[in-house]
């Protein structure tokens, strides 16, 4: 099974809901063509706000999941294409996206590390 991106404006009304990211916390899931889920099978793995300028990781990601994880969250660039803009991760979890214990599994998938921000160049 492999993950797929979907669009919280595909979800139901509920999707409002409060979620826990892996670490406790909530995180509020707010429905809109910008925000985005990375699922694998029924499960909610990744959380991408604002067209991934905020992710939160949900739950502990399989090992063998995580690229193509980030795969999906790549998919993103080619909306952020057609305005010329790089796809910009500026948090994580609530911290800097660098901080983020993620963070090395994104540079090693293609981003790049600039200040905080986690950075996709188009």
């Amino acid at each position: 099974m492999k993950p797929v991106l979907i669009s919280t404006d595909k979800l139901e009304k509920d999707v409002g809901r409060k979620v826990m990211d892996k670490h406790g916390n909530r995180v509020r899931i707010v429905a809109g063509p910008d925000n985005h889920l990375v699922m694998l099978g029924e499960q909610p793995l990744l959380y991408a706000e604002s067209h991934a300028r905020r992710v939160w990781r949900l739950t502990k990601i399989p090992p063998e999941a995580i690229n193509a994880c980030i795969g999906c969250l790549k998919t993103l660039a080619a909306d952020a294409d057609e305005s010329g803009a790089d796809l910009e991760i500026v948090q994580m979890n609530g911290k800097p996206a660098t901080q983020c214990g993620l963070a090395a599994a994104f540079l090693r998938n293609g981003f790049e590390a600039s200040g905080e921000k986690l950075v996709l160049h188009l």
